[in-house]
């Protein structure tokens, strides 16, 4: 059987999502430029690589106000 690939990149909500923070805030990071997203067409896409980027930060930062 063919084995269908992982997604390489997530709508802005998704992301949201998975920041744990709300769709207007995700809009308002991407258009400050603080979420790299790419626009296909009308779409906007952000690639899966940077949100494990912006979560590896995340908790780089949480390990070291425990630490």
């Amino acid at each position: 059987m063919d084995r269908v690939p992982e997604r390489l990149t997530v709508t802005v909500n998704e992301a949201a999502a998975l920041l744990g923070i709300s769709r207007a805030k995700a809009y308002e990071c991407v258009h400050a430029g603080d979420i790299p997203a790419l626009r296909l067409g009308r779409r906007m896409v952000i690639p899966m690589k940077v949100i494990s980027t912006l979560l590896d930060l995340s908790t780089d930062l949480t390990e070291s106000r425990d630490g």
